[in-house]
C-alpha cells in the first residue's frame, strides 16, 4: 500500500486571476474581470501564495464539464462527464474515485458545504462524510419571524432575491467569522487531521474538503471587503443576478467585484490555517496537497455577469479557467510553472498514479510526468456543457496553447476564435480572417467526441446541416437541466 497522504481543497467558483501566484503573466490590470482596488489587482491571498512557491502551478487548467456538479463528477470519476449527461447525480454504476481509494485502505473522509454535492451523491466512496447545510438558497431555516433585508433592489439578484433571502435566514444566527461556511467546512478538516494524526497516523489518508465559496452570496465580513472598496454607500449586489453586466452601474460592478474578492481572502486565511495543521501535526513530507477550482465566474467580462446560461452561454477564460496547484512531497516539482494545458479527469489520474491505485473507465493523464519536465502534456482540451440546453445547443470551448475557439454546431454567427498569446483578453475575433483554423479545431473536437458518444458526434454533425435538428434519442436529454 502507497504511504502517500493526500489532501485535496476544491474551492468553488475561484478565478486563478484573482490569486497574485496563480496568475499568467498576461493577467495584468484592466484585463476583463478583473478588479483593481487600493490593493492592487486581485485578491490579497499569502496563503495560497505561499501554497504556490511549494507547488507546481498549472497556469493552464480548464474546467472539462460545466458547471459545478458536472465538473465534479469529472473528478470523481475521471471521465469526461459532458458528452454523456449534464447535471445530474454521480451514477452508482460508474466506479468513484473514493471507492478505490477507501478499498485500498485510505482513510478516507469527506467534508463539504457545497450544497448540490450530497444530493447528488458525490460523497459516495468516502468512509464518512459530513455536509454544514444552508448555503445559497438551501432551504434549512424556515423561521417566518426572522427579518431579513436583501441590501439592493431584488430585480439585481438572482431569482428575485428568492433564494439570497433564504439564505440571510440560514445566516441570521452567525455570532462572528468562524460561523461562515467555509471556515466551519475548514476546521472540521483541521479537526479530523488530529483525531487521523492520536488514534492512526500510520495509516495513509484522503481528505476531501469542497468549499463553496466563493461562490455567491458574497457574505466575507466587511473589514475584507473595506481593502477593496472602502467608502462604498450603495446597494450590495451579494447575489448578483446572470446575464448582460449593463443592469449595474460602473460602482456597483466595482462592488460587486470587491464582494468576491473579499470572499477570496476569507478562503484563504482558513486554507492557510488548514496547511498549518498538516505541518503542526507532521504530515508535510508525506501529503500531496491540491487546490483546485471547479471553474471562473464573470465579472463584467465581455459585458457578462456570471455564469451565463440559456441566449448567453459564451464560454471566455474567465469562466473556462480553473485554478490548480498540487505540492507534493520532497519538494517534487516546488516552484514549478506549467504552462500545460490541463483539466479535471488529470487530477483524478494523477492521484491515482501517487497512490499506485487504478480506476476503471478513467479517462484523464496523470500530471506527473508534465510536473517532472519530462512530457509536454495536453494540445487541446475541450471546455462545455451538455450539448443542449432548454432544447438550445450549447457551444464548446476549444483551447490550445495558441487559439480559443467557441465552436456552436449550427449557429456560426455566434462563433468566436481567438489567438491567446497576441489577444489574452479576447477582443478581436478572428473565425472570419482564420476559417481554417477554426475548421481543424472543430474537426479535432467531434473527432474526440466520437470516442466519447458517437450518437452525439453524429447528431451535432446532423445540427451543422440542419440548425432546426434536434435528437429523438430520449437518453440523449438526461440531466440538462
Amino acid at each position: 500500500m502507497a504511504n502517500i497522504n493526500f489532501l485535496v481543497i476544491m474551492t468553488d467558483s475561484l478565478r486563478p486571476d484573482y490569486v497574485a501566484s496563480y496568475r499568467r503573466p498576461s493577467d495584468r490590470a484592466g484585463m476583463p474581470g478583473q478588479l483593481q482596488s487600493p490593493i492592487g489587482i486581485g485578491a490579497r491571498t499569502p496563503a495560497l501564495d505561499r501554497l504556490a512557491a511549494e507547488s507546481a502551478v498549472f497556469e493552464r487548467a480548464y474546467a472539462a464539464s460545466f458547471p459545478t456538479v458536472p465538473s465534479r463528477n469529472d473528478v470523481h470519476t475521471g471521465q469526461y462527464t459532458f458528452p454523456q449527461r449534464g447535471w445530474s447525480p454521480l451514477p452508482p454504476d460508474v466506479p468513484c474515485l473514493a471507492a478505490g481509494m477507501t478499498r485500498a485502505g485510505y482513510a478516507t473522509q469527506f467534508y463539504c458545504d457545497t450544497p448540490n454535492q450530497v444530493p447528488n451523491g458525490l460523497q459516495r466512496g468516502f468512509s464518512f462524510w459530513e455536509w454544514h447545510r444552508g448555503q445559497e438558497g438551501e432551504r434549512l431555516v424556515s423561521d417566518p419571524r426572522i427579518k431579513v433585508e436583501l441590501g439592493c433592489a431584488p430585480e439585481k439578484l438572482r431569482g428575485n432575491g428568492v433564494a439570497y433571502r433564504q439564505y440571510l435566514r440560514n445566516r441570521a444566527h452567525w455570532q462572528s467569522e468562524e460561523d461562515h461556511y467555509a471556515p466551519r467546512t475548514v476546521r472540521s478538516g483541521m479537526a479530523w487531521l488530529q483525531q487521523h494524526y492520536e488514534a492512526e497516523r500510520e495509516r495513509p489518508f484522503f481528505l476531501w474538503l469542497d468549499i463553496f465559496d466563493p461562490h455567491e452570496p458574497w457574505d466575507a465580513p466587511p473589514y475584507y471587503v473595506d481593502w477593496y472598496d472602502p467608502g462604498y454607500c450603495g446597494e450590495v449586489l451579494a447575489h448578483a443576478n446572470y446575464g448582460r453586466s449593463d443592469y449595474m452601474t460602473a460602482a456597483e460592478l466595482q462592488h460587486v467585484k470587491a464582494l468576491y474578492a473579499a470572499e477570496v481572502s476569507m478562503v484563504d486565511k482558513w486554507i492557510g490555517r488548514l496547511l498549518q495543521q498538516v505541518d503542526d501535526l507532521g504530515y508535510r513530507e508525506s501529503t500531496a496537497v491540491i487546490h483546485v477550482s471547479d471553474h471562473g465566474h464573470y465579472f463584467g467580462d465581455h459585458g457578462l455577469q456570471g455564469k451565463p446560461f440559456r441566449e448567453l452561454l459564451w464560454l471566455y477564460e474567465g469562466l473556462i479557467r480553473t485554478a490548480l496547484a498540487i505540492r507534493l512531497p520532497e519538494r517534487r516539482g516546488a516552484g514549478r510553472r506549467v504552462t500545460a494545458l490541463a483539466q479535471l479527469p488529470d487530477l483524478t489520474a494523477t492521484i491515482l498514479a501517487l497512490a499506485g491505485q487504478e480506476l476503471a473507465g478513467a479517462q484523464g493523464q496523470s500530471l506527473l510526468p508534465v510536473i517532472d519536465g519530462m512530457e509536454a502534456g495536453r494540445e487541446v482540451v475541450y471546455s462545455s456543457r451538455y450539448p443542449i440546453l432548454a432544447n438550445e445547443i450549447t457551444p464548446c470551448a476549444i483551447t490550445t496553447a495558441e487559439w480559443s475557439y467557441q465552436y456552436w454546431p449550427g449557429s456560426p454567427e455566434k462563433e468566436q476564435l481567438y489567438h491567446l498569446p497576441s489577444d489574452p483578453a479576447q477582443l478581436q475575433d478572428l473565425r472570419a480572417e482564420r476559417p481554417e483554423v477554426a475548421a481543424e479545431l472543430a474537426a479535432s473536437y467531434l473527432a474526440w467526441l466520437e470516442g466519447q458518444n458517437a450518437e452525439m458526434a453524429t447528431w451535432l454533425r446532423a445540427v451543422e446541416r440542419d440548425p432546426s435538428f434536434r435528437p429523438n434519442s430520449p437518453h440523449l436529454f438526461r440531466g440538462t437541466l
